[in-house]
């Protein structure tokens, strides 16, 4: 997760430093769509990361 995070930050940089001409903007908007495609799936990471921790604090209170 730290590795989609420093992907996302170069992501970042990259659509912030463009010069805006007809090609850039398209590159941009091919970049957006990435960075945002890569963001959702850091979301779900971060989602299920969180899922299976408490599954496993649940997990060990029963046990216990």
């Amino acid at each position: 997760m730290i590795k989609l995070g420093s992907v996302l930050s170069d992501f970042d940089d990259d659509c912030s430093s463009q010069i805006s001409d007809s090609r850039s903007i398209s590159k941009s908007a091919r970049n957006w769509m990435a960075y945002e495609i890569l963001l959702h799936h850091k979301h779900l990471l971060h989602d299920q990361v969180d899922r299976l921790i408490r599954e496993k604090h649940k997990q060990e209170k029963s046990i216990v």
